[in-house]
């Protein structure tokens, strides 16, 4: 099953030009199985998304991007809003409470405000110095390593920064607009119906990053590295 785990819509999200309905009808033409809203700070838009699969018979999950001090944070599982800036210890608190799941959103991009590189850099975190033991760091759930707006150097800053930590990685487009929809996606072996299904598989790990390579078919990426046996899932989207 091809999911893009994080996308955006107008207007929960003002930085997105696509409504809810458009993100659904072009994650059908692009053939992904699943798409998860996942509005900046506000859980509205994606509770609306849903209501409006339904009627497309087509699966749509609730997830917030928050903005924490340690940069973006994906949250599945948890369905209200999480405050602008929220600390770390506090988002963790609230995931754990929720029986939810976090994923470091875009840890080192360059464009687009607040990330784990700038968090690192104010800390004083010198380059090179190990990051895996930094408390901040280690209660996540895994790292957006492959999304759609990332350059192939921030790719692979975040792969190595899922490795050093032992997290597993997911894809997710960062969809703002209908063209960047499903250019990085979640693949799972198993059909996923439900939010809470959706929030079990991510906390089970067996999925993998995989990114666009035509139409209507994805490859799926590092798999060797990121702990999924690449002989057992196929190139191609579908369940």
């Amino acid at each position: 099953m091809i999911v893009d785990l994080h996308s955006h819509t107008y207007p929960c999200s003002p930085c997105s030009v696509m409504s809810a309905e458009e993100l659904i009808e072009r994650a059908i033409l692009e053939g992904l199985d699943a798409i998860c809203v996942t509005d900046h700070l506000y859980i509205r838009g994606a509770i609306e998304a849903q209501r409006l699969g339904e009627k497309y018979h087509f699966p749509v999950f609730r997830g917030v991007e928050a903005r924490s001090e340690i940069g973006d944070v994906l949250v599945f599982g948890v369905y209200r809003d999480i405050p602008e800036g929220v600390r770390w210890a506090d988002l963790k608190a609230l995931v754990e409470r929720s029986g939810g799941v976090a994923f470091l959103a875009h840890p080192f991009r360059r464009a687009g405000g607040w990330t784990l590189g700038y968090y690192l850099g104010h800390s004083g975190h010198r380059p090179g110095a190990p990051i895996h033991q930094r408390p901040e760091l280690l209660w996540l759930d895994g790292i957006e390593t492959h999304n759609g707006q990332h350059t192939p150097e921030e790719t692979e800053l975040a792969v190595e920064l899922a490795l050093a930590l032992g997290k597993p990685g997911i894809g997710g487009s960062d969809s703002h607009a209908m063209s960047e929809v499903g250019a990085a996606v979640t693949w799972f072996p198993d059909s996923i119906e439900t939010d809470q299904e959706l929030v079990a598989a991510l906390r089970g790990g067996n999925f993998a990053p995989a990114v666009r390579a035509g139409s209507q078919r994805w490859e799926t990426v590092h798999l060797h590295q990121l702990g999924v046996n690449p002989n057992e899932i196929s190139e191609t989207g579908g369940s």
